[in-house]
């Protein structure tokens, strides 16, 4: 599949990350050039890559949910009798929802695509109830494992479902005209993702310790990157969930792995710490000009500092010993 691009566009895809991050989840192959991207892999994982990419260019995104030959027409029937079904979805999403070849097609803002695939689904469990089922993915990162294109082939194979990974709402769509099919597949899946799941580490932070993230990152990457070699692990950041995912090829690697990031960060916390100072004494505590701060940062071989976005807080750098040498101090 080839998307067409101009100049401006390629200069913007180039500087930015919107490939990289598609990439992290889909097992799709993507090569930008100078006037088109060219994606290869599955049907599926290619149809998910260019809707992305496309969204990203257009400010459109574009979901679908295949169906059985059987199952769209009882779909199409059930639609063609009363639309209120579909004009509700679109009402109370804002994305459009559509019939087309086997397929419902829902367009729009990708967050109000997510939405009215939600409630398409609960629809469509109405319509063709056990026909169409769905295993939840339990993280994104899981994404490229549970989309395995040969082991979901091999999963079909056996049990004559069809079956493909629905990105927009993180499960892994089974559907068949005989729900036996279905159970047989939902069986499978689950014990495919449970394989999955013992190879990787989903490491949250509270959200008070999210600067850890960059630590972890380091300068340009050096600080993940040497974690990777070190480990044999994989390492993907996620800022928005303020998450860390290891993975690797077994549970003793992915072990190792999180044991090793967790030596990283529990040492950054010594070396790093934000106490929280009554507002009435903060002035008092900074002194004339910065004198009192610059003294305590002279005192104790320490960067002190007041943050930004906390102004009663305060926040100390600075070599193991001398950190908490400063923080006695402060107390």
């Amino acid at each position: 599949e080839n998307i067409d691009i101009d100049i401006s566009q390629h200069e913007e895809l180039l500087v930015s990350d919107v490939i990289k991050r598609i990439s992290r989840f889909t097992n799709a192959q993507i090569i930008l050039n100078e006037t088109s991207i060219k994606i290869r892999g599955i049907s599926g994982d290619v149809r998910d890559a260019k809707a992305n990419i496309e969204e990203h260019l257009t400010g459109v995104y574009h979901g679908y949910i295949d169906l059985e030959v059987s199952q769209f027409g009882r779909v199409k029937s059930s639609v063609t009798k009363d639309p209120s079904h579909f004009q509700r979805i679109n009402e109370s999403t804002g994305a459009d929802v559509t019939l087309e070849s086997e397929a419902i097609h829902l367009s729009g803002k990708k967050s109000n695509v997510k939405k009215a695939k939600a409630s398409v689904m609960d629809y469509l469990d109405f319509v063709i109830s056990r026909q169409l089922q769905t295993v939840k993915i339990t993280h994104r990162s899981l994404f490229k494992s549970m989309g395995d294109p040969g082991r979901l082939a091999q999963i079909a194979t056996e049990t004559g479902a069809s079956i493909s990974l629905d990105r927009d709402i993180s499960s892994v769509l089974i559907r068949s005209d005989d729900p036996n099919d279905c159970d047989k597949a939902v069986e499978l899946v689950n014990s495919m993702m449970v394989e999955c799941q013992r190879l990787i580490a989903v490491i949250r932070f509270d959200t008070s310790d999210a600067w850890l993230l960059s630590v972890i990152v380091g300068k340009g990457g050096s600080s993940i990157k040497k974690l990777e070699k070190d480990t044999d692990c994989s390492i993907n950041i996620f800022k928005d969930e303020v998450t860390v995912v290891i993975s690797a090829d077994s549970e003793e690697i992915v072990k190792a792995g999180k044991d090793a990031l967790e030596n990283i960060t529990q040492q950054a916390k010594k070396e790093c710490i934000f106490i929280d100072l009554p507002e009435s004494s903060m002035p008092a505590f900074i002194g004339k000009g910065g004198a009192g701060i610059k003294k305590m940062s002279a005192d104790n071989d320490v960067n002190v500092e007041r943050t930004k976005k906390h102004p009663s807080t305060i926040k100390i750098t600075g070599k193991e010993h001398c950190v908490a040498s400063a923080h006695n101090a402060v107390l």
